[in-house]
């Protein structure tokens, strides 16, 4: 069986973000870029998992994740976030080990960042994330598994910790 596991902070639903000056990022990637730096650690009775965060050289985002199972088995997973430089839409590619990987969409609503995930290899899946800071080193994130009719069902709450190192 295979396991459902969050790799994402902060949540979405692709939306077309409306129009900015080009030196102001997209809601979502400034919400993104709060990330960067220390450790995020995130512990529930399921798991354990390490996330890092680094901004890139063209002004995205990328990330590193470790996740250990309580069984001990282990996976990690790499991030990227970006611009699309035509909608202004910030997209999310994560691959997971080497089996997965998933693309989608992510925007703020009413301070909630709402991500949006689909798989293009691997297990078929569809994953929305809603998360939101609830002060600079700590971020609530909701996992919600959405089924063919479209109806969600929350699969994980976490909460993630920044440390220094």
């Amino acid at each position: 069986m295979k396991k459902l596991f969050s790799v994402l902070p902060l949540g979405l639903t692709f939306v077309t973000l409306a129009a900015q000056g080009q030196d102001a990022p997209p809601p979502a990637m400034a919400q993104l870029k709060k990330l960067t730096g220390g450790v995020w650690r995130e512990k529930t009775d399921k798991l354990s998992s390490e996330f890092r965060y680094t901004l890139n050289q063209d002004g995205g985002v990328d990330g590193a994740v470790s996740i250990t199972f309580a069984d001990g088995e282990k996976h990690t997973a790499v991030q990227h976030f970006g611009v699309d430089p035509k909608t202004h839409a910030v997209w999310a590619m994560v691959i997971s080990d080497s089996s997965s990987v998933s693309f989608g969409h992510g925007s703020v609503v009413d301070g909630e960042m709402i991500w949006d995930l689909k798989s293009l290899s691997g297990e078929p899946s569809h994953l929305i994330y809603k998360e939101h800071f609830t002060d600079a080193n700590t971020y609530i994130s909701k996992c919600y598994k959405v089924a063919a009719d479209g109806k969600r069902e929350l699969v994980q709450t976490s909460e993630s910790v920044r440390t220094e190192n």
